[in-house]
């Protein structure tokens, strides 16, 4: 049988709890701007930056059998702010504390499937929103920024499949696993 290519990605999931909490954000700070909104359903925290794979059920043999996997975890978001540069804002995102644990399991990924580490620093970030650079100056004045002290629990890790459109990238849940 043969298997058609996906683009994927390794991630964590949002919370129910979290997701109602951006949505109200975005409801209340960002409607009528001249940005894209990103749906509640495909909120995530990326581990491992999108690929294309030709064998999903391959993949998550690997990842069924591998022993990395650690106990859950808390990532701590502190702030909705425009990114990824201050400068050159493309994007509004909620930004995360730096975890030992968040990038540990992140290195591990990394290695269990032979992807090149990112040259930058890793930043845990939730985008919410993204924008031409361009029309940043139509923002400016409009509550982009706060600070907020919104718990995460990481206790699983997901494979999804991005999907690519005119009108933005659409993701769905292949697989979760459970972090033990």
């Amino acid at each position: 049988m043969k298997t058609s290519k996906k683009r994927i990605f390794l991630g964590i999931p949002i919370s129910s709890k979290n997701k109602e909490r951006i949505k109200r954000w975005q409801r209340e700070n960002l409607s009528g701007l001249p940005l894209r909104k990103v749906a509640v359903k495909n909120l995530h925290l990326t581990l491992v930056p999108p690929w294309y794979e030709t064998n999903i059920n391959k993949l998550i043999n690997v990842f069924e059998k591998s022993k990395i996997f650690v106990k859950p975890f808390i990532v701590n978001f502190r702030q909705i702010e425009p990114g990824p540069l201050a400068k050159r804002p493309r994007l509004i995102w909620i930004t995360g504390k730096k975890s030992e644990n968040l990038n540990n399991l992140k290195k591990s990924f990394e290695k269990l499937l032979n992807k090149k580490p990112e040259k930058r620093e890793f930043l845990p970030h939730l985008t919410i929103a993204r924008f031409r650079e361009k029309d940043f100056p139509q923002l400016a004045g409009k509550k982009l920024r706060e600070r907020i002290n919104w718990i995460e629990k990481v206790d699983k890790i997901a494979i999804f499949e991005s999907k690519l459109s005119p009108k933005g990238a659409d993701y769905s849940v292949i697989k979760t696993f459970a972090l033990r």
